[in-house]
């Protein structure tokens, strides 16, 4: 199937990408595009088990550039990562609180610091799982931020 699908190019994320510090774990930032009008309508773009932001790439580019676009890639996923000396402290256990409402938390977290009061929030596998939970109301540390 692969074989009969013409070549796609590579598209870039486009916009700033960057590194939030997770506040419950010492080491642990997630990776994060934030692209679009600054003023616009937000929305969240979550990834799928085993990916990262970049699933997203095909896709962003072709989304309405009045939306502030803000893809994340989830803990332990993509460049979201616990640095080498705090992963080599945490052995045998290397990664901190891998559960859904501690995922929506990340994202809820990142959001706050982003100055972002409300967003929609888009995912598919384990992003929908996530972006289900804060819909819910049930993410750790906070109030949900999502329509």
């Amino acid at each position: 199937v692969y074989n009969a699908c013409p070549e796609l190019p590579e598209p870039v994320l486009r916009g700033t990408e960057g590194r939030f510090q997770v506040s419950d774990v010492p080491g642990l930032s997630l990776h994060y595009a934030d692209a679009g009008a600054r003023d616009g309508p937000v929305v969240v773009l979550l990834h799928g088990w085993p990916d990262s932001l970049h699933s997203w790439r095909l896709l962003s580019p072709h989304l309405d550039p009045r939306l502030r676009v803000i893809s994340i890639s989830l803990r332990g996923f993509g460049d979201s990562w616990l640095d080498a000396e705090d992963q080599a402290s945490r052995s045998p256990h290397p990664l901190p609180d891998m559960s859904i409402a501690t995922l929506a938390g990340d994202v809820q977290a990142l959001l706050g610091r982003l100055g972002v009061s409300s967003a929609a929030v888009c995912g598919y596998s384990l992003g929908a799982l996530v972006a289900r939970q804060m819909a819910a109301g049930l993410a750790v540390g906070g109030a949900p931020r999502v329509q």
